[in-house]
């Protein structure tokens, strides 16, 4: 299968890389501080479709990291319980 890599491109601290595989494109995004890449799975037809899932995608784990800091501090601070905390935090 042939793969080509384009440029890293910065996003809110990530780095998101377009790869190219025959006729479809997928993107992998780098957290900074992680050592993997993290990606959706899927592929796309044209380069502005995996960017716009790329961000798409790095704009929802920002989101959730926000969501878990703010009820990990409602928890610490008595605001909700243990069982409210894990059902704004469950995502299954």
């Amino acid at each position: 299968m042939l793969s080509m890599s384009l440029n890293l491109i910065p996003y809110h601290g990530w780095q998101l890389e377009i790869l190219r595989e025959e006729a479809n494109f997928r993107f992998r995004c780098y957290h900074p501080v992680l050592p993997d890449y993290c990606d959706d799975g899927y592929v796309y037809s044209s380069v502005e479709q995996a960017l716009a899932a790329a961000c798409d995608f790095v704009d929802r784990e920002i989101a959730i990291k926000a969501l878990f800091d703010i009820a990990e501090g409602w928890l610490v601070t008595g605001k909700i319980t243990d069982v409210e905390y894990w059902q704004l935090t469950d995502f299954e």
